[in-house]
């Protein structure tokens, strides 16, 4: 009992409770140093490369621009770390690590400047550390652009949050420099400016300051002068027109399609498991579960009305979920929600506390149950990427013993290869340059065909080969399909169709058959000519060589 009084007074410390959280975030997500390359891991980490060494330079030229996109110092990071580790894993992922800690200690900083107090920003940034949807931006070596681009975006937002309480001119420079270094780090930090407006109603609200639109405009001002610069300075300079010229997937414009990505979105944030079945379920019965979702938006509205005095102060944190995803709207990737989800966890932190304002036990008994859901959910995936990683290295030991690859320009066709475990990718993306820099030959030649999607692994793929004219039938077990890519021939319901063939690169391809939600689980692949030197595919447990 005399140790209550001193620990109490030392708990409710900022430093002791950031300690605890950051050591916290750090204790369960250190077995991912154990994670091995996965996916497109080598491709990301070898993508401005020059005779098999990082090369800067590259970034500085129009070379940097990758689909439209110009992140030289997320690019830069990975080639330190080549530089640091080698061809080393655990040194990329302590960098990630890294990364996430810092960004967590901002939310703590942010949480503690716009509604202080002891409570409020220990759960805020203990939910950030520990929230399931940062799988991808945490675990995924090219998830760096999230993580370095959030640092940079959540200490400018902080020391203009500074500069709006003290008008210390050294906070908006600094401000305006850690703005500059996240335009260069992922285009996600366009909408920085957009989200300084409610926070800075928000500070004046505090300080009992009537909120001005000409004092807030003037005070963006100088961000949105410089987001313009980075803009005309990447299509002057590197040819790359990222408002009218591009052609990737942010381009469209489809109003039922945002709509759908931003539900998905707030979902994402507010499911931390189990969004991959409901995506499955959204497939199969489209209306009763956008009826239930609906109807869920609906009451969630009306007890918001109802309250709308009391709950004013989460109209900032509404506010910076919407405004962070604006610029990705238009397509639905869980790892855009890293910085958008401060908004959602800082939200969180103020709900509970506001809903057990006279009740701290059950306030200290509800974020510890939150954190413990989250921090298991975080563990098995963890563990889940492992796994995966042990597989994809032991299918690319497998090709390389199996496979004579020389130091020439050779050809190896795959029929299907893992794409994914449920969620977990495996060689989804990136798999030609996994196997040029395991065979060690930059010239080596990989062509993809049908990539298959697990639901468990060991699965099994039963399988068709006529050696006489190449083409192989493929049909999946065990709740397994074939991910496409954007080779599936879709009809007007924007489904797939069966029995319609498609140009797949050097093959013909045609879906055979379809699950209840859709998708291809039977595929015949119809070589265009025959493979030049190797013909592989994946049968559900390893790979099979069917032509040497």
């Amino acid at each position: 009992m005399a140790a209550r009084p001193i620990i109490l007074p030392l708990a409710q410390r900022r430093f002791v409770q950031l300690a605890a959280v950051l050591g916290i975030t750090a204790l369960l997500l250190l077995p991912m140093l154990w994670i091995g390359f996965i996916n497109d891991d080598v491709a990301y980490i070898s993508l401005f490369f020059r005779d098999n060494a990082p090369d800067p330079l590259r970034l500085l030229t129009s070379a940097g621009v990758t689909e439209d996109y110009y992140r030289p110092l997320s690019e830069l990071s990975s080639a330190v770390d080549v530089w640091l580790w080698g061809w080393n894993p655990t040194g990329f992922r302590l960098t990630n690590l890294l990364l996430h800690l810092a960004a967590t200690g901002l939310v703590f900083r942010l949480a503690m400047q716009w509604f202080g107090g002891s409570f409020l920003p220990f759960a805020a940034a203990l939910f950030f550390g520990l929230l399931p949807v940062h799988e991808t931006s945490i675990l995924w070596i090219p998830g760096r652009t999230d993580l370095l681009c959030a640092v940079f975006y959540l200490g400018s937002v902080s020391n203009l949050t500074e500069y709006a309480t003290s008008n210390n001119l050294r906070n908006q420079m600094a401000a305006l420099g850690l703005f500059l270094l996240a335009l260069l780090s992922k285009e996600m930090a366009f909408s920085l400016p957009l989200v300084l407006v409610p926070v800075l109603w928000w500070v004046g609200r505090n300080q009992g300051r009537q909120w001005r639109f000409q004092q807030t405009l003037r005070t963006i001002t100088p961000f949105l002068l410089l987001a313009a610069g980075v803009v005309a300075a990447r299509w002057l300079l590197l040819d790359n027109n990222i408002l009218f010229g591009g052609n990737g997937p942010h381009t469209e414009g489809n109003i039922l399609q945002i709509a759908r990505n931003m539900a998905m979105f707030l979902a994402a944030l507010i499911i931390p498991a189990g969004l991959y079945q409901l995506e499955e379920l959204l497939a199969a019965y489209p209306l009763a579960v956008a009826g239930t979702g609906m109807a869920l938006a609906a009451a969630a509205l009306w007890f918001a009305w109802r309250n709308r005095r009391l709950l004013i102060p989460l109209v900032l944190p509404a506010a910076w979920v919407l405004l962070a995803l604006l610029p990705v709207s238009r397509l639905m990737m869980r790892w855009y929600l890293y910085i958008p989800s401060v908004g959602f966890c800082i939200g969180l932190a103020w709900a509970m506390q506001w809903l057990c304002r006279n009740r701290p036990r059950l306030r200290t008994a509800m974020v510890a149950a939150v954190a413990l859901l989250y921090a298991g959910i975080l563990a098995a995936t963890i563990g889940q990427w492992i796994a995966a990683s042990n597989v994809a290295e032991r299918l690319v030991s497998q090709l390389r013993s199996e496979l004579r690859i020389g130091s020439g320009a050779d050809t190896i066709y795959v029929a299907s290869s893992l794409a994914r475990i449920q969620t977990v990718p495996v060689f989804h993306l990136g798999f030609q340059k996994t196997l040029q820099q395991a065979f060690g030959n930059d010239s080596l030649v990989v062509g993809t065909w049908g990539r298959f999607v697990a639901e468990r692994y060991p699965s099994r793929i039963n399988y068709r080969y006529d050696s006489a004219t190449g083409s192989v039938h493929l049909s999946a077990e065990s709740g397994g399909y074939f991910l496409l890519m954007n080779k599936i021939v879709q009809g007007d319901n924007n489904q797939a169709m069966v029995e319609v063939k498609t140009d797949a690169g050097n093959a013909t391809m045609m879906i055979d058959s379809l699950s209840a939600s859709h998708k291809p689980t039977e595929i015949t692949i119809a070589p265009q000519r025959p493979a030049r030197r190797h013909l592989v595919l994946f049968n559900g447990t390893q790979f099979l060589v069917l032509q040497p």
